[in-house]
């Protein structure tokens, strides 16, 4: 078991997290997000070979994307802001007595920090 899992990759953060969800169940994930999506569209950024990680103008994936992602995994949303979201697994969630959050909510009260291209 694992109590902390944190992704920033800059590129195919949903996936890698998944990949290791799948296998480790952790209590708490905190995930880069890519805010340049508002709620209730979702986006991630796929490993290809072909990607040219220094080209891209994108990153990551959007927060819609990761609680849709995460939801069947059994983690919740509990915080966004500054570019980053928290979840927490539902077993965890109760012993905290932690609120669920609104993808839609967090995001319009939250400060973006996308980097829109030049």
């Amino acid at each position: 078991r694992l109590d902390v899992l944190k992704v920033d990759l800059d590129g195919a953060d949903c996936d890698a997290a998944r990949a290791f969800l799948t296998s480790v169940r952790a209590k708490l994930v905190v995930l880069e997000v890519f805010d340049g999506l508002p709620p209730p569209l979702r986006f991630a950024l796929h490993e290809h070979p072909e990607l040219r990680w220094g080209e891209l103008k994108i990153w990551g994936c959007s927060l819609s994307y990761q609680v849709r992602m995460l939801k069947p995994l059994g983690y919740h949303l509990v915080w966004y802001g500054a570019g980053n979201a928290v979840y927490v697994h539902s077993t965890a969630k109760r012993r905290l007595g932690l609120p669920r959050l609104d993808e839609v909510d967090c995001y319009a009260k939250s400060v973006v920090m996308a980097m829109w291209p030049n």
